[in-house]
């Protein structure tokens, strides 16, 4: 009966989209019917049984994102005392990789950033760091550019440190592009941003 209703509802949306092109009042009535055939489907025990297992499976999810985060914060800290703990590392990197924008913003300051002194050399951390970076910030973001400079800012620091490492110099000059692509209305880089970015990694390199 169940499946039956929900035929029938995406048979009743899709003519009513049809009637539009035909006849407005035609197509009024069919999508009024849709809806009826919408809540008489909801009210089936199949439509609850299917509701109470994504609310199920939406719980496990944030239950076992609250336990990872947790452990998060558990592993950087072994981390910061150890940075040779590769163990810590691995799952340090194996959660941020998978947090949703909204949970890597609160840990971009005090996890995320800080990663990226602790383990400057590391490619693993660098490719994470920048990642978490491109999820969490965006251009329609108020505080974008400020955000992104951080992490732009702290690629110079890290080159300035080691000027030696080619790696780290182009790693500086992806974030660089990225850190004002994000601040371009159409996110495109302009010739001035090329050369303003060739410029700081002159400095940080000497």
């Amino acid at each position: 009966m169940a499946n039956l209703l929900l035929l029938a509802w995406i048979f009743l949306i899709f003519w009513s989209i049809t009637l539009v092109f035909s006849n407005g009042l035609w197509a009024f009535l069919t999508f009024i019917l849709s809806c009826i055939v919408l809540a008489a489907w909801s009210n089936t025990p199949e439509a609850k049984a299917i509701r109470g297992k994504q609310e199920t499976e939406a719980k496990r999810a944030e239950l076992a994102a609250t336990k990872a985060t947790q452990g998060l914060e558990k592993n950087f800290q072994q981390l910061s005392k150890d940075p040779t703990n590769t163990e810590a590392l691995d799952y340090v990197l194996d959660v941020l990789e998978g947090l949703s924008k909204e949970k890597l913003k609160p840990l971009i300051s005090n996890i995320v950033l800080p990663l990226l002194e602790i383990k400057p050399l590391d490619e693993r951390v660098r490719a994470t760091v920048f990642s978490c970076a491109q999820r969490a910030i965006s251009r329609s973001a108020l505080s974008t550019q400020v955000s992104s400079k951080a992490f732009y800012d702290a690629a110079l620091d890290i080159l300035q440190q080691h000027p030696d490492q080619t790696s780290l110099k182009k790693y500086a000059l992806e974030v660089g592009r990225w850190h004002y692509s994000i601040s371009r209305p159409d996110g495109k880089v302009t010739i001035y941003d090329e050369q303003s970015i060739q410029n700081d990694l002159l400095v940080r390199s000497r």
